[in-house]
């Protein structure tokens, strides 16, 4: 993907608006169920059977072709520059320093290191 595919196919107040619709609805879920009971990965129950794990390194493998095509756009080797248009043409870029995201997953142990390698982060 282009950088100005990315860019048109990338709404960020489309997805903000998302996000705040559901953050607002879970708040209103959340005196009805205190904790998660369910979320099917390849026919698992990834809370009941503990396969978190698991989970996490997937999320990160969907997400490596974007964060692969904004790294490879980015002209920092120390950032991710992501450039974005919104609906009335007003240009902006979010920076985010990988040290932001290497440095917590690098905390967990092997479970850091899968994800910062499905992420393709990682010099090994």
């Amino acid at each position: 993907m282009k950088t100005e595919e990315l860019s048109t196919a990338i709404n960020l107040q489309s997805i903000k608006e998302l996000g705040t619709r559901v953050l607002t609805k879970a708040e209103e879920l959340i005196p009805q169920k205190d904790k998660l009971l369910k979320i099917n990965l390849n026919g698992k129950n990834v809370v009941k059977e503990r396969h978190a794990h698991e989970l996490m390194v997937t999320i990160a493998e969907i997400y490596e072709p974007l964060v692969t095509e904004i790294r490879a756009k980015s002209i920092s080797e120390t950032e991710l520059i992501l450039k974005a248009q919104d609906e009335t043409g007003e240009r902006r870029e979010i920076y985010l320093e990988l040290t932001e995201i290497t440095e917590p997953l690098s905390t967990l142990g092997k479970l850091g290191k899968e994800v910062l390698n499905a992420l393709k982060l990682t010099s090994t």
